[in-house]
């Protein structure tokens, strides 16, 4: 962890040289591949450092309206002109969760407590789910039923509403399920002409930024050009080029482009490791299931430790609150159907008693 970290120090270094006074006075804009080799040394020291660490994430969940405001070019329309009706979204169907999360290199768990909703058409109900997962299985620990549940290794979802039942803090460090170097990658580079990309000077309040612009140019079958997506990033030299606002655009059947996706965050430094910026909150709106509404996430992080040992005590039965004579099911087995069956009728898993220290005894009949 420490050789990954001394890796990005270098060329932050180098970097922040454009935005010194330096750059004011030649009006410099880093090219292309200096900023792509301070964003690659910065995401790789990180999610290294984020693969053992810990934190709290306090998130707020909703749906909303996809609105005339998700357009570009037609705010000036009605919502009736775009047959949007926000009428289903009047309430807030919010949900409010604190995930406390721990890593230790693949072992992963992320204890999830889900208020008791106020909106009762919002989406989760009251809970309290602790999770361990790894690549061979997961355990979960329903605490309010005081219930276990072995598992297939947990899946995470990539859209807000996701992180509130599975969690990864590296997901939240994602935008459009993929990393930055990710996106400059297929963007920048795999791209193929014409197309318009563009690096520029940009301010979003008092962060100077450089504006990353991407627009592929194609022609569809009707005989049309114009690019079908389009991508924004605003990275903050100052942060190791930290991804403070992105938006990525695809072109609607009103031929006007539709928001999918956008995020704003803010960062604070790690007081344990220089040029290591960590997320302090993040704005996220996912419209990629438009039928159903616009995601909205809200999250405040606090608690955040990089490149701390995470005790393996951590990921145990015990650390979950199991106690002996808890009852476990085995999704892990596959499931039977009840008898007598009905339509709707949940399946029935093998069941066991937990006996302490990892031991499971069976449940005869």
């Amino acid at each position: 962890m420490q050789n990954c970290h001394d890796r990005v120090l270098l060329p932050v270094l180098v970097l922040l040289w454009f935005t010194g006074p330096t750059a004011a006075a030649i009006d410099a804009v880093p090219s292309y591949v200096e900023i792509k080799a301070v964003v690659d040394a910065a995401c790789e020291a990180r999610c290294d450092l984020l693969k053992h660490a810990t934190g709290v994430v306090n998130m707020s969940i909703r749906l909303g309206p996809i609105t005339r405001e998700h357009y570009e070019g037609l705010q000036d329309q009605t919502d009736q002109e775009l047959c949007v009706d926000p009428e289903p979204f009047r309430n807030a169907h919010q949900v409010e969760t604190t995930t406390t999360w721990y890593t230790n290199g693949n072992r992963k768990r992320y204890d999830i407590v889900t208020r008791k909703p106020t909106d009762p058409g919002a989406f989760l109900i009251e809970s309290n789910l602790r999770t361990i997962t790894d690549p061979a299985q997961s355990i979960c620990y329903d605490v309010l039923h005081q219930e276990a549940y072995l598992d297939r290794p947990r899946h995470v979802y990539a859209n807000p509403n996701g992180q509130a039942v599975t969690f990864d803090i590296h997901q939240l460090y994602r935008f459009n399920t993929q990393t930055i170097p990710e996106l400059l990658q297929r963007w920048f580079e795999e791209t193929k002409p014409p197309c318009t990309r563009d690096i520029t000077k940009a301010k979003l309040g008092p962060t100077e930024c450089l504006r990353i612009y991407c627009h592929p140019a194609c022609t569809d079958p009707s005989g049309q050009t114009g690019g079908t997506m389009k991508l924004e990033l605003w990275l903050a030299p100052q942060m190791a080029y930290a991804l403070v606002k992105a938006r990525i655009w695809c072109r609607s059947s009103r031929q006007a482009y539709f928001l999918l996706e956008s995020c704003e965050a803010s960062y604070e430094p790690s007081p344990a490791h220089p040029g290591i910026w960590l997320l302090k909150t993040l704005d996220y709106i996912s419209n990629q299931a438009a039928e159903n509404g616009s995601e909205i996430l809200k999250a405040t992080f606090t608690d955040t430790r990089i490149g701390v040992e995470v005790p393996a005590g951590m990921f145990t039965f015990e650390a979950l609150g199991i106690l002996p004579g808890t009852v476990v099911y085995d999704k892990t087995q596959g499931a039977t159907p009840p008898r007598p069956y009905y339509r709707g009728m949940t399946p029935v898993y093998p069941r066991y008693y937990y006996q302490g220290r990892g031991r499971l005894e069976p449940i005869d009949g």
